[in-house]
């Protein structure tokens, strides 16, 4: 079940009447209920795979703790991150690894099986394994009420596309007796709109654009190509921040509090900064169970970059069995290390020119140094999306190629000025209002990431003036109602990260 479908909304009312309504005993049953639920529209058969992963990951927890001190417990831990990482391969990785290999061994037709990937299924398994090493290490007891760990496995807010959550933020939260917060209610409803509107109206919107460039590179201009990459940059912003702000309210709504999972990533100052804005609760999973336990930066330098490397390879093929997305995250890999690198040249720099004392206060970047550096990060995230969205390295470098060697900045303004002037579509979109659409919806949440940078403006709505609130809420369902699903005769699409 989609969060963009009047499905989702009738059974999150139904959800919420009832969580609030019924005693406390019979609110988790209820909440347990609609996950199972939740997951089971997309394809009930699959609900199957959610059942035993989380009977797997609570036994697991139990033999861990049974066997603490002894070398059993290590290996029931390695054996339960082991058995969800096979799964994952299984699922996710088999006919690439297939093809690939086959490839090198000169097989022309390599074994491929026809699998249907549970959704979710990266982001669950990283839940279970967060679980299973938290338990070894002792950060979490082994819960022992399974009705417990599967509300804590399943909550459908976070299943299909995270927040990753570890189980020692979670599960005491449905311990808690949860009732109905108007303040939270109104918070977390504003939080769910807004992010309809990212997804429906800008996301959806964006999409149309770079799905027809993108579906026919040899028929555009380098400039029409750059453009839908700009494009899809704000397309996958959209549309994964628009889940997370969906997630998060309708959570908030039932009394829970999941993660923050992005921070106006484009308002970061350095690619460092923008992962540490972006998807930031895979983020701080990669830094948990990938990057620490490869040594982190308590190590040599050389050791260090290594394990940053290899970290944002973990990241890239996370995301699909594509050679662009491991080329995506070795790209960001590098910009990190190079940053790093430049960073110590600096600081020395500085240090024997102007012999800065060491607890002297740094001196704040001017205005246009700072726009400087985000203009810089942007371009440089920008550029490795390329991979991201071609997935393929054939399609990745046929859009680089086409940029650089093709440009033709005066064919591309013809052709948006013949659009609009004839009323005609401009790719793919009505070019006097499917593109004013996209603008405004652009610029809308431009103008929200600079305010939420330093203030909570979903709180100051909520508790704020009547008046502003209802006429926010009304011109969000307005926009999601006319320019949204229903704007232009296009059906809604699942969001990105669903298939991740």
């Amino acid at each position: 079940m989609s969060f963009n479908t009047l499905d989702f909304f009738l059974l999150f009312a139904v959800t919420v009447l009832l969580y609030f309504v019924l005693p406390r005993k019979l609110k988790n049953p209820v909440l347990l209920l609609s996950n199972l639920v939740f997951y089971a529209v997309y394809d009930w058969i699959l609900i199957l795979y959610l059942i035993l992963t989380t009977l797997a990951a609570w036994g697991f927890g139990l033999l861990i703790e049974k066997g603490r001190g002894r070398k059993s417990g290590k290996a029931f831990m390695i054996a339960g991150v082991l058995s969800n990482v096979l799964v994952l391969v299984f699922y996710k990785y088999f006919n690439f690894l297939s093809a690939n290999v086959g490839s090198l061994l000169g097989v022309k037709e390599p074994v491929r099986l026809s699998l249907v990937v549970p959704l979710g299924i990266s982001f669950i398994v990283f839940t279970a394994i967060s679980y299973i090493v938290d338990v070894y290490k002792e950060k979490t007891p082994a819960e022992k009420n399974l009705f417990r760990f599967s509300l804590y496995m399943t909550f459908f807010p976070k299943i299909v596309q995270g927040p990753i959550e570890k189980a020692g933020d979670m599960l005491p939260q449905f311990d808690q007796p949860h009732r109905f917060d108007l303040l939270r209610f109104r918070k977390g409803m504003l939080w769910v709109l807004y992010g309809l509107f990212m997804k429906m109206v800008v996301a959806d919107t964006a999409a149309i654009a770079v799905d027809t460039v993108y579906g026919n590179l040899t028929e555009y201009s380098g400039a029409a190509v750059l453009f839908a990459t700009v494009l899809f940059a704000v397309q996958l912003y959209a549309d994964f921040a628009g889940y997370s702000y969906t997630a998060l309210g309708a959570a908030m709504v039932l009394g829970f509090d999941l993660k923050q999972n992005f921070r106006q990533p484009y308002l970061s100052l350095s690619v460092s900064e923008f992962w540490r804005r972006w998807h930031m609760s895979l983020n701080v999973w990669l830094r948990d169970y990938i990057y620490i336990p490869l040594g982190g930066n308590r190590c040599s330098k050389a050791r260090k970059n290594f394990n940053t490397l290899a970290t944002f390879a973990v990241s890239g093929i996370w995301h699909g069995a594509d050679w662009g997305y491991l080329i995506w995250g070795l790209l960001n890999g590098l910009y990190v290390i190079a940053e790093g690198f430049l960073k110590g040249l600096s600081g020395k720099d500085k240090e024997k020119k102007e012999k800065v004392p060491a607890h002297s206060e740094k001196q704040e970047p001017s205005r246009l140094a700072k726009m400087g550096k985000g203009l810089l990060t942007t371009i440089l995230v920008g550029f490795s999306w390329i991979f991201f969205r071609g997935r393929d390295l054939g399609t990745s470098f046929t859009v680089i190629r086409t940029i650089f060697s093709k440009f033709h900045l005066i064919e591309f303004m013809k052709y948006i000025y013949h659009g609009l002037r004839n009323g005609s579509t401009v790719f793919g979109l009505d070019a006097r209002y499917g593109l004013a659409v996209l603008a405004l919806g652009i610029l809308t949440v431009i103008l929200v990431d600079l305010y939420e940078n330093r203030h909570d403006l979903a709180g100051k709505l909520a508790g704020g003036n009547r008046a502003i609130r209802w006429t926010v809420c009304f011109l969000l369902i307005f926009a999601i109602m006319l320019f949204g699903v229903y704007g232009y005769g296009y059906s809604a699409s699942s969001f990105i990260y669903t298939g991740f």
